[in-house]
């Protein structure tokens, strides 16, 4: 997508004004760093087959932001919602935090007193938390099937996710966080 395109959908769509766009990466979606006159923001244009797991970190993002959490932070869009479409794509928008990746091992007191607090701020907190087999299992067998995998293999991994779904269908589901 044309950076002067983009630059003129978020800003028809945001209220932040962007004035620069930078390509950040791209993986489950494209990621962006914006400048606009409210400062550094980031950018992520998501695909259809991320749509549901984007707008469920939404509701966890505006969760956390209530329980003073140190998370990013949506801009809403000038429709309201925490998102817009731009091309057919979702867009969304989120407070830029400065920083680096830690090393293997840093600050790990600090790691835990923090995974600690994303608990506490989540406890009790359902969202739009995914559960069941279609969720865990069988869209993923779906894709599969779309893609035109062979019907030996689809069967062999219709038989893992049986074996997996049988030993984890009754565990407590929670938020997971990477």
């Amino acid at each position: 997508m044309a950076t002067d395109h983009l630059i003129d959908a978020l800003n028809s769509r945001f209220s932040a004004a962007v004035t620069r766009l930078t390509h950040l990466r791209d993986g489950g979606c494209t990621s962006y760093v914006a400048q606009g006159e409210g400062g550094k923001y980031l950018v992520k244009l998501v695909p259809d087959a991320f749509r549901a797991t984007a707008l469920r970190s939404a509701d966890v993002l505006a969760r956390l932001a209530e329980a003073g959490f140190p998370a990013p932070r949506p801009v809403r869009a000038r429709s309201g919602g925490p998102h817009a479409e731009i091309d057919g794509r979702l867009a969304m928008m989120f407070s830029f935090i400065e920083g680096r990746e830690l090393d293997e091992g840093e600050r790990l007191a600090d790691v835990g007193a923090l995974t600690g607090r994303l608990h506490a701020a989540l406890e009790g907190f359902e969202g739009l938390l995914p559960a069941g087999r279609a969720f865990f299992i069988d869209r993923y067998l779906s894709q599969l099937a779309q893609k035109g995998y062979p019907d030996g293999k689809l069967s062999a991994f219709r038989a893992i996710g049986d074996a997996l779904w049988e030993r984890v269908e009754s565990l407590p589901r929670g938020f997971c966080h990477g």
